[in-house]
């Protein structure tokens, strides 16, 4: 997958999050982990239908040096994506 493709799902997502309002109960906890930690990862596991998707994209749209990456549709190897994003943008 292309830089340019990623960054338009990117851009997606985050449109995509302003259909979802209703923020989970966790959504504050990993805001507030996010702002006093700094820059790093955020993954979240859980069951399908359990709302880690939105949640991800709602802390997406929240944070403008954020990047949301699915890797449903994800081809390559994630840490030469990683190097290229953080060069890149």
């Amino acid at each position: 997958m292309n830089l340019s493709m990623m960054i338009e799902l990117n851009n997606l997502s985050r449109e995509n999050a302003k259909n979802f309002t209703k923020k989970r109960f966790i959504f504050d906890q990993i805001a507030a982990d996010i702002q006093s930690r700094g820059k790093h990862f955020t993954g979240i596991t859980g069951p399908r239908g359990s709302g880690k998707t939105i949640l991800l994209k709602q802390l997406n749209s929240v944070y403008d040096k954020s990047f949301y990456i699915s890797l449903d549709t994800f081809e390559g190897d994630l840490f030469e994506i990683f190097q290229k994003l953080h060069q890149d943008l």
